[in-house]
C-alpha cells in the first residue's frame, strides 16, 4: 500500500513538473517572439526615419498614422492566411487550391483584397497630404529596402550542429565560418 502510494505522489509530482516545463517554455518561446517584434519595429522607426529624413514633428505624425495602417494591414494578411490555409486530416498543410473554395469563402478572399487595396490607397493618400512627393517615394523605397534587409537577414540565419549534436539557434553563416 504504502509503495502505491509513494509511486502515486511521484508520478503526480512527475507530471506537474512536466507541465509547468511545458508551459514554460511555450511562455519562453511567446516572450522571445515579442522580444524580436520590439526589436525590429525599433530597427524599422530608426530606418525609416533615416531614409526619410523625418523631423520630431513629422516622425510624431507618421508613426501614429503608419503603425495604425500597418496593424490593420497585418490583420487583413492574417484573415487571408487563415482562409487559405489548408488542412489535412493528419494536420499537415497542403496545397492552396482555388477549386477547393466554396462562393462564400472565395468572396471572403475578394472582399479582403479590396479592402486591403482601399487601406493602401486612403494610406496613401494620407502620406501625399503629410509630404511631398519626393518624400513619399522615399518611404515607400525605405519599405522596399527594409523589407529585403530584413529578408536578407532572416535567409542568413541558420541552425548550426555542433560537434555533440546539440542544435544552437541564431548563427549566420558568417560565425559558422
Amino acid at each position: 500500500m504504502k509503495t502505491i502510494f509513494l509511486t502515486s505522489v511521484f508520478c503526480i509530482f512527475a507530471f506537474c513538473g512536466y507541465s509547468q516545463t511545458a508551459v514554460s517554455v511555450q511562455v519562453q518561446r511567446e516572450d522571445g517572439r515579442q522580444a524580436t517584434r520590439q526589436r525590429v519595429q525599433a530597427h524599422r522607426v530608426a530606418y525609416f526615419t533615416e531614409r526619410m529624413e523625418l523631423t520630431p514633428a513629422e516622425a510624431e505624425k507618421f508613426w501614429p498614422l503608419y503603425n495604425t495602417y500597418r496593424n490593420e494591414r497585418d490583420r487583413l494578411i492574417s484573415e487571408t492566411i487563415r482562409l487559405t490555409t489548408v488542412r489535412k486530416e493528419e494536420g499537415q498543410r497542403s496545397e492552396f487550391d482555388i477549386s477547393n473554395l466554396s462562393d462564400a469563402e472565395a468572396r471572403r478572399l475578394v472582399n479582403n483584397k479590396t479592402r486591403e487595396l482601399e487601406l493602401e490607397r486612403k494610406f496613401h493618400q494620407d502620406l501625399a497630404r503629410m509630404f511631398s512627393p519626393q518624400r513619399v517615394l522615399a518611404f515607400y523605397d525605405a519599405e522596399r529596402s527594409f523589407q529585403r534587409e530584413l529578408m536578407n537577414t532572416t535567409r542568413t540565419r541558420v541552425e548550426v550542429v555542433d560537434t555533440r549534436g546539440d542544435r544552437q539557434r541564431g548563427q549566420s553563416r558568417e560565425q559558422e565560418r
